[in-house]
């Protein structure tokens, strides 16, 4: 008991301490709820945001913690408790799910076995943005109250700190599609032997967004941003950029698509060795209709008095710039 006060605690000190320092209402969420996640535990955690869709408002995730992937559900505003809890703004916290009620309704569940929930509203001053649902206390213990006051109170701060900032509530509920990837697979033939790197992504990217692609050597990073940038095509699935279909184009649809909208940072530097670095840069801006003077991007990336340096003139990070 003593040790359930101590975190208790510890996560109000903390919470209070990062939440003001958020730069935004999505972040303030992340971190948050990491607070809570390791001071209290929790087996589920979701965070959810309003959005129209076909003109009818419904519930995304756009943040979740557990074995579930939630990048095409869509939670109604009724029929469950986390609708229920955004429509009144009044948080709700349940001990015995034991009759299934508490789980009706959220069939992205699947057959996780729900024991006890907790869910709080998230506002953004007047304006109500979307709730967080947290699921099966870890070690199943009950939800003490304390602990759901600190949930309540982390909603609270939320509102509190992000009440007049439009940008906010604007990318929580009006963030278009850039784009969208769907059930991509990537398999690699070796004879006989048949190499699975990627096995079913869902990811969708915003406009504006500052995306991080994180994993271990070997994961699939690199194939999967192969995928995005045009450079390779998945064995199976959808890829769709501005709403155009690039799941199985030709080359010529591939090179006008980097051309038009990727932009690269190689490992290698991929520089060619007998041109200067202005060369470099006048090569590939010839190939643009609307490309930056080279000289013009050498200052920007701090390689002005540079221009006239072949590769093997230039640092390792020089050439990176480049």
């Amino acid at each position: 008991m003593i040790d359930a006060r101590i975190s208790y605690l510890k996560a109000m000190k903390q919470l209070n301490a990062v939440i003001p320092q958020a730069k935004d209402l999505e972040e303030g969420l992340q971190e948050g709820l990491d607070i809570i996640l390791e001071n209290i535990g929790f087996d589920y955690a979701i965070v959810w945001y309003a959005d129209k869709n076909d003109g009818k408002e419904v519930l995304r995730s756009n943040y979740w913690v557990g074995d579930f992937n939630l990048t095409t559900v869509e939670c109604p505003l009724e029929g469950n408790i986390v609708g229920r809890v955004f429509t009144s703004r009044s948080a709700e916290y349940h001990n015995d799910c034991s009759d299934g009620k508490v789980k009706e309704g959220l069939d992205f569940l699947g057959d996780i076995e729900v024991k006890n929930v907790d869910c709080v509203p998230v506002a953004a001053g007047y304006d109500a943005v979307g709730c967080i649902l947290l699921i099966n206390k870890t070690g199943g213990e009950d939800i003490s109250e304390d602990e759901h006051n600190v949930l309540d109170m982390f909603g609270i701060l939320l509102s509190m700190y992000f009440d007049d900032n439009d940008a906010i509530y604007e990318s929580m509920h009006k963030r278009n599609v850039l784009a969208t990837l769907r059930d991509i697979r990537k398999d690699y033939k070796n004879g006989d032997v048949i190499t699975q790197v990627l096995k079913g992504v869902d990811v969708d990217i915003m406009e504006g967004e500052f995306l991080v692609l994180l994993g271990e050597s070997g994961c699939g990073k690199s194939t999967m941003l192969n995928i995005i940038g045009g450079i390779d095509t998945p064995t199976s699935g959808s890829y769709t950029f501005k709403g155009e279909d690039y799941s199985n184009p030709g080359q010529n649809v591939l090179t006008k698509y980097r051309k038009e909208n990727i932009g690269f940072i190689f490992q290698s530097y991929n520089l060619m060795p007998n041109m200067t670095a202005y060369q470099n840069l006048k090569y590939i801006a010839e190939l643009n209709d609307d490309s930056l003077d080279p000289n013009e991007a050498l200052k920007l990336v701090k390689l002005d008095g540079k221009g006239d340096n072949y590769p093997s003139q230039m640092s390792g990070g020089q050439q990176q710039r480049a």
